[in-house]
This record gives C-alpha cells, structure tokens and sequence, in this order.
C-alpha cells in the first residue's frame, strides 16, 4: 500500500513537472499503477475485518471509490478550466501524501502469511506486456479496422505471451497468480462476470453522454452541451454511493451470489428502459439511475464472490485479476459500440449526410448492451449456491488442482 502510494504520488509530480507530452505520458503511466489500490484495499478488509463484517465492509470500500472517481472527474475539470492542467496533478499529488500519512499513522501492521519457495518475477513480468499488446490491439482495432498490420501484431504478441505466461504459471510451484483456482466454478464464473460487466453494463457513461450531447433533429438526441451533459453523471454517481452498500449487506445475510443476481437484475431493467425510453433529460436520468444501481450492485457483488472462496493470502490478486477483466471488456465493448453507431449516419434537414450516428445505430447498440447484460444474469444464476462456495473454501478443496 505504501509503495502504490508514493508510486501515485511521484507519477502525479511527474505529469505535474513535465515539458512536454512524452513527460506527461512518463507521470500518467506512473500514476496507473495506483489501480491495484482498490484490489489491495480489498484484500486488507479481509485481513483486517471480523468475517461478518466484510461483505459490509467491501461494500462501502466500492461506493467509497465509485464516488471518489466521479467527484474527482468534477473536481478535476473545473481545475483544468479555471486554473489550468497541472493544477490537476498537484491536487492529485497532495492527495496521494494525505492518504500515505494517514496509511501510516493509522492502519494497524499487516499480518505476513509465510510466503515460502522462489518469487515467480517471471510471472509478473511476462503478465504486464501482454495485457498491455492486447488492448493496443484493440485500440488499432478501433482505429484502422481488424486489417490493420499493428492490430494483427500486437494481438498475436499479446495471444501467445498470455498463453506463455498461463503455462508457466500452471508449471510454477509458487505462481504469482494460482491459475488453476480460476477453474473453480465461482472464481471463474466471477472473471466471466466482470469481462460481461465491462462489455455491457460498462458503456453507460459513453451511451448517455452521446445521446445527450447529440442534437435532437437526427431523431435521438437532446442536445445538450458537453458541460451539461457532465453533469448527467452526478444522479447515477450518487445512487451508486447506495447499491454498493446494499449488495454488501445482502451479500452479509443470504450471500455474494444473490447480490449479483440482484444486482444483475436490476441492470437488466435499467438498460430496457435506456433502449426505450431516452427522449428528455428525466429519462436520460432515470435510465441511468437504474442501470447505476443495478451495476454498482453488482460491481460490489464481485469482490464478494471472491473473498467467499478464494485463500486469504490470494484475494489482492485474484481481485486484481478481476478487474483486467473488465479492463480489457470495456475496452472491447467500447469498440463494439463504436462500430454498431457507424452503421448508419443520421441525416440533416438540409438532406446533407453529418458524422451524427441515425437512431437505427443506437437501436443496434442497445440490442448489443441489452444482449451483453442478459448474459450478465445468466452466468449469475449459474454461480454455485452458497453452501457450496463455503465447501470451496475448505483446505481441501482449495489446495486440489482444477479438473
């Protein structure tokens, strides 16, 4: 935690400091591997919480965190245009020496659990790189199309170190992450879940920011200015602050599968009603108020599922997993939508063709969402009951291999 801190805090200086671009970029990368603080923060829940208390506990860790990075983005903004850019970096500098200090000074020692056998370095390197071809080969992908050269080459690249890595670490007697505990029936299921999570339930923000700021004469649209359309985020962020701590405690008292299932659910609802109802600025709202309840449900369910049968000592790790996994589908997601609201381009008054995507692309874009959420609930319902995650937990269970 100490060390993702102060890596936090020098990339914000850095970006602060620098000249020029490749200076800023150098900071923003530093800055990125601050986004193992929420899985670690997870981690140190269970490490420090009662058992009963830690579904509660991971609940509100996540509202906490969903309403920082939305409160952030506001606060971020209004610094940039009324200060300037790197006031942004400073403020994030700041941040990041409070939260060391009062890590410091207030969190109790963390418990050792006896690391024996070599570190698996190699593990960990091998892991970053080909994470990171793959989503250049999504972004080459949404750029130039899938016959773009460099799409080809980093997907390849990517492909074939992930599938080194898998088997290295398959082979490995002290993995840097167990791979074989991801053939578990609810750990797997839970990496598919967030993958759904970001192809789907994921592309909110994107969906209601471009039908608000789209101008209403191509048929869908209302629009609103970028600064306005900001502020369509605030409703659905503050809800979110409240289905976090609700999956928490359904997950406390009837388990982590029935939040996300909920969770799911209610998704599933919201985005029928996002598919049908997107005509004014209450509906635009409403809609994703629904969706943010349900995803944030949900979002919260996950890290619960997890901690229900993954060991002590792994649960950083695997949460950390989780979250490449969306990673990685929202940026596939993304790219889809991208492509269904190229489709069809909508049309002025003046008959001149514009850059606007005509509401039959929308149209193809919720079915695609709507698709990808409905699934969601289908592999919630598949998750094993909870008798049957806590037998996973068992030593037993959780030191035999995958089959």
């Amino acid at each position: 935690l100490m060390v993702l801190l102060t890596l936090a805090m020098t990339g914000s200086l850095t970006s602060a400091l620098s000249t020029d671009l490749t200076g800023l970029i150098v900071g923003r990368g530093i800055q990125g591997v601050a986004g193992a603080l929420l899985p670690l923060c997870i981690g140190l829940v269970r490490e420090y919480f009662p058992a009963p208390r830690v579904p509660k506990a991971i609940g509100w860790l996540t509202a906490i965190a969903t309403f920082s990075a939305m409160l952030g983005i506001l606060v971020g903004g209004a610094l940039a245009d009324t200060v300037g850019w790197r006031s942004t970096f400073w403020l994030g500098a700041a941040h990041a020496v409070v939260s060391l200090v009062c890590a410091v000074t207030l969190l109790p020692p963390s418990r050792a659990f006896g690391f024996q056998g070599r570190f698996d370095w190699l593990g960990g390197v091998l892991f970053a790189p080909a994470i990171a071809a793959l989503l250049l080969a999504v972004e080459f992908w949404k750029r130039a199309g899938h016959t773009d050269l460099r799409f080809v080459g980093y997907g390849l690249a990517g492909a074939t170190l992930l599938f080194v890595w898998i088997r290295r670490e398959l082979r490995h007697p002290t993995p840097m992450l167990d791979v074989r505990q991801l053939g578990t029936r609810q750990l797997g299921l839970t990496m598919v879940l967030m993958g759904l999570f970001g192809l789907g339930s994921a592309q909110l923000m994107l969906m209601v920011l471009l039908i608000g700021q789209q101008p209403a004469w191509t048929g869908i649209g209302i629009g609103l200015t970028a600064a306005a359309a900001a502020w369509l985020k605030v409703p659905s962020g503050l809800v979110g602050f409240v289905g976090s701590p609700w999956s928490g405690h359904v997950a406390a008292r009837s388990g982590a599968r029935r939040a996300a299932i909920l969770g799911s659910a209610v998704t599933c609802v919201g985005w029928v009603i996002f598919a049908l109802w997107h005509d004014s600025v209450a509906q635009l709202v409403t809609a994703s108020v629904v969706c943010t309840l349900g995803g944030s449900a949900l979002y919260a369910a996950m890290p619960n599922l997890i901690v229900e049968v993954a060991p002590p000592e792994r649960t950083a790790e695997f949460n950390g997993m989780s979250h490449v996994f969306r990673t990685l589908g929202t940026a596939v997601g993304t790219q889809i939508v991208t492509m269904l609201l190229a489709t069809a381009t909508a049309v002025a008054p003046d008959g001149a063709v514009t850059k606007h995507p005509a509401p039959s692309a929308f149209m193809l874009a919720f079915v695609a969402i709507n698709g990808m959420v409905a699934a969601m609930l289908l592999v919630a319902l598949l998750l094993p009951r909870r008798a049957a995650a806590q037998r996973a937990t068992s030593p037993d269970a959780l030191s035999a291999p995958a089959r």
